[in-house]
């Protein structure tokens, strides 16, 4: 994290360890994009456990409007669809270029969120107990 700080010194970033609930909602609401890596540059098959298993977080940001760009590892590309609802990547420099072709483009950008807002509703509660419901029939 002191490499990370160091590294922004003179941007426009700001860091947020552990934030409670409410701020982090604040946050997401502020945001366009959201950045997720865990599970980067791990060897899924040696080392599952070090990636992201279902993202809650993920969802709850595309909840919020913001278009997720995260590592293609784990449950991750079960919630986002590359070019659809957001983006996967594997590299950083492909994270960075991503970003830049989206946030040089506000029709993209919009058209991702909107698919977003919808396709985070799969993940509602009331979905849950829809398909919970049919299971235990």
């Amino acid at each position: 994290m002191k490499l990370l700080r160091q590294k922004s010194e003179n941007l426009n970033i700001e860091f947020h360890i552990n934030p409670d609930f409410n701020t982090l909602t604040k946050l997401y609401s502020q945001s366009a994009i959201y950045w997720h890596a865990a599970g980067f540059e791990v060897n899924e098959h040696s080392h599952p456990q070090n990636t992201e298993h279902f993202g809650i977080v993920v969802v709850e940001a595309m909840a919020s409007g913001c278009v997720p760009i995260v590592v293609n590892a784990g449950g991750l590309p079960e919630i986002v669809v590359h070019g659809t609802n957001g983006y996967l990547w594997k590299s950083v420099s492909e994270a960075s270029d991503l970003t830049y072709n989206l946030i040089s483009s506000p029709e993209l950008l919009e058209q991702l969120r909107s698919n977003a807002l919808s396709s985070c509703q799969k993940f509602s509660k009331q979905n849950f107990y829809k398909s919970f419901g049919r299971l235990i029939k």
